[in-house]
């Protein structure tokens, strides 16, 4: 359940101009993502942006799920799992939280710890 709302700002003067960050604490349950962090939010290869560009219905899912794969107080599976869980929750349909969830699970080994 969420215990705060999504507020966020394009981060200027940057290499990468798809990053944004936090104004507030994004909270989710027990799990507190941090005013001023950093998120760029679901990572999708560009030649799919048409489909799942970066920001949707699993915007607020993504930032979570980047803060856990960068704290490492979670093991992966945890967090892809909150992921998925999160995703549903904000209306996310089951079909494309079934495609994130796996594509994580695939293919965000690399991520975790990063």
């Amino acid at each position: 359940m969420w215990h705060s709302k999504l507020k966020v700002k394009h981060k200027k003067h940057t290499k990468d101009p798809k990053q944004y960050y936090l104004k507030e604490p994004l909270v989710w349950n027990d799990i507190s993502v941090s005013k001023g962090f950093i998120t760029d939010f679901a990572s999708t290869p560009k030649w799919i942006h048409w489909l799942f560009p970066p920001q949707g219905k699993y915007s607020k899912a993504s930032i979570v799920h980047d803060f856990m794969y960068s704290v490492n107080w979670y093991t992966r599976k945890e967090a892809d799992e909150t992921f998925r869980d999160i995703m549903r929750h904000d209306g996310t349909s089951k079909a494309t939280s079934y495609i994130f969830y796996l594509s994580v699970r695939l293919f965000g080994g690399k991520h975790y710890g990063s």
